[in-house]
């Protein structure tokens, strides 16, 4: 059995600045039974299967157990004997519950975090990119990128957008009503300006149409993104969570919902499932950035936009979802 998340990492003597709230255990199926034994020994405990390979143990006392079932050929089973090797001395060791468990070592445990820091929906984004954060801080690296790849097949088992594609092939499916355009949304969100005659009649542009691949309607060059300023990137980042806040959340619920609620929850997606490759690595590694660039009036901005005209609202007989 193999003792994980924040208790494994106070124990390694690294302090995230949280009082643990449960235990997260990595173990074989017979493991799992002999510690629900042991446990209710002590107290009376609720046993709630979660997944095919994941069990949580709520004890009377206040305990929480998370217990991933380590099967045979699953990341976890191939986790348990690497740690098992770690060092001439292998790893530490603790007892839980009586039971002997391995504590898994820093470098473990930052490629744990590393392995789902992209999670849709994920109530724990913020926790998990500080602990990552920390843990860098104290030199933490992936122990194995073989191992670190298959754990990350199994986590993310869901698709994430593909950039290589027709901008209706994109938005199909999403799930969303569109009620205006969306490249002229990105017009009303738009930063860079180009200069073009006197300042105050510079045109400002998005940021993502100053790395675009030649002829793409949606895909974006990866060398142009790296050649650009570091402000042309950030605000790349910026934009896409304002358009998807405004889209998602403002525009079918206007007034209901809080426009910084909105926006935080956009760029959490678009740090994890909105996005993906080199563009939602750029944003998930600049979040703090980001989120520190966050602006109170971007909803007014864009509701001025379209009184303007600058967004364009969807004829009647276009289809409500792009496609």
């Amino acid at each position: 059995m193999l003792l994980i998340g924040s208790h494994a990492l106070q124990l390694s003597g690294i302090d995230n600045g949280r009082k643990p709230r449960d235990y997260d255990l990595i173990g074989d199926f017979d493991t799992l039974a002999v510690l629900t034994k042991s446990l209710r020994k002590e107290t009376r405990v609720k046993s709630i299967p979660n997944s095919a390979n994941k069990t949580f143990l709520f004890c009377e006392d206040g305990r929480i157990f998370e217990y991933e079932i380590a099967w045979e050929g699953s990341s976890g089973h191939d986790l348990i004997k690497a740690v098992h090797n770690v060092g001439p001395d292998g790893p530490d060791r603790t007892k839980i519950a009586g039971i002997p468990a391995m504590v898994a070592p820093l470098d473990v445990l930052y490629s744990l975090k590393m392995s789902h820091r992209y999670l849709k929906n994920s109530p724990h984004f913020r926790k998990t990119r500080d602990d990552i954060m920390l843990m860098r801080r104290h030199g933490a690296k992936i122990f194995d990128r073989e191992w670190f790849k298959k754990r990350e097949d199994e986590t993310y088992w869901y698709k994430h957008p593909k950039l290589n594609v027709k901008k209706g092939d994109f938005f199909k499916g999403d799930g969303v009503e569109y009620v205006y355009d969306h490249d002229t949304i990105h017009i009303a969100m738009a930063h860079i300006a180009l200069e073009n005659g006197p300042a105050d009649s510079w045109k400002k542009v998005p940021a993502y149409t100053l790395y675009m691949k030649d002829g793409a309607e949606v895909q974006c060059s990866k060398e142009k993104f790296n050649a650009a300023e570091e402000n042309v990137r950030l605000y790349g980042v910026l934009e896409e969570a304002q358009v998807l806040a405004l889209e998602r959340s403002q525009i079918p619920f206007r007034g209901k919902v809080d426009p910084r609620k909105s926006f935080d929850m956009a760029l959490q997606k678009v740090c994890t499932s909105i996005t993906s490759g080199w563009f939602r690595e750029f944003a998930w590694e600049n979040f703090d950035k980001v989120e520190a660039m966050y602006e109170p009036d971007y909803v007014d901005r864009f509701w001025n936009a379209v009184d303007a005209g600058i967004v364009r609202k969807l004829e009647p007989g276009e289809k409500g979802l792009y496609g």
